[in-house]
């Protein structure tokens, strides 16, 4: 590998840095890979062995301390940003103002994906960033209404949900996909439980409106004396009398409670 790197180098015109060509061990949760000084050259010369080193500011080490790096990155990154003097400060000023909607730029990237949600005035971000608390704050403030909007919105359309309520809260469970129980069984009747509050539960006159000659009969297969609607299915199948009662008496019970 470090030939290659060093062959590909020579090819393209540039140097590979001796100060910032080092070899770094391997250490894992099982085992620690050491290795003798003076194995790894570059140029005939012995490669430095160091715990860690910084390459294109992300530093790295032999330590199994990803999450540590990555917080020091980020770090770094946010202050460098928020020195008005910093190239990356100066880069994305020039980005945000040059830049068209069309550019394939990482920060017009950024910028589309918060005029989405509405967070505008980036400028301002930009000269007096927010702390890391209450950037993600906001930007989870931001998502959770766009999409209680959009969602909220878009519900109102379908057909399928005109016997639902339209109130979306982000973070909470619709009561109909509720369990009582954390069992199996409990958790095998929410499917049911959508399909009917939806319309998507197949009954027989669904099957009878999609066959051919008449193949298949729309009548209830439980009572045999009417036909199988969602209606017939709910409310008049005498089949399911005793279980239907107690429910709608508990409806009632209920209802008048409002």
């Amino acid at each position: 590998m470090i030939n290659i790197a060093l062959d590909f180098s020579k090819r393209e015109g540039y140097l590979l840095q001796p100060t910032k060509s080092v070899i770094i061990p391997v250490k894992t949760c099982r085992k620690f890979y050491e290795i003798e000084d003076g194995f790894w050259k570059l140029n005939g010369k012995n490669m430095p062995i160091v715990s860690n080193a910084s390459h294109i500011g992300i530093q790295k080490s032999d330590k199994n301390s990803a999450e540590s790096t990555v917080n020091e990155n980020i770090k770094k990154a946010r202050r460098a940003i928020a020195n008005c003097d910093s190239i990356e400060w100066r880069l994305a000023k020039r980005q945000l103002q040059i830049k068209s909607h069309n550019s394939c730029s990482w920060f017009i990237e950024v910028k589309e994906l918060c005029l989405k949600y509405e967070i505008n005035d980036l400028y301002a971000y930009l000269t007096n960033p927010l702390s890391k608390f209450q950037w993600k704050k906001l930007v989870k403030s931001k998502i959770h209404d766009y999409w209680t909007s959009k969602i909220t919105d878009e519900s109102k359309g379908y057909s399928t949900l005109k016997f639902m309520d339209h109130k979306y809260n982000i973070g909470s469970v619709h009561p109909l996909a509720i369990s009582v129980n954390a069992n199996l069984k409990d958790i095998r009747k929410i499917p049911v439980r959508l399909k009917i509050s939806t319309g998507n539960y197949i009954l027989q006159t669904h099957k009878a409106s999609f066959s051919k000659n008449n193949f298949i009969s729309p009548t209830c297969k439980l009572c045999g004396k009417a036909d199988e609607t969602v209606e017939h299915f709910i409310l008049l199948c005498e089949k399911l009398e005793e279980t239907r009662i107690p429910l709608l008496s508990k409806i009632l019970d209920n209802g008048s409670l409002i």
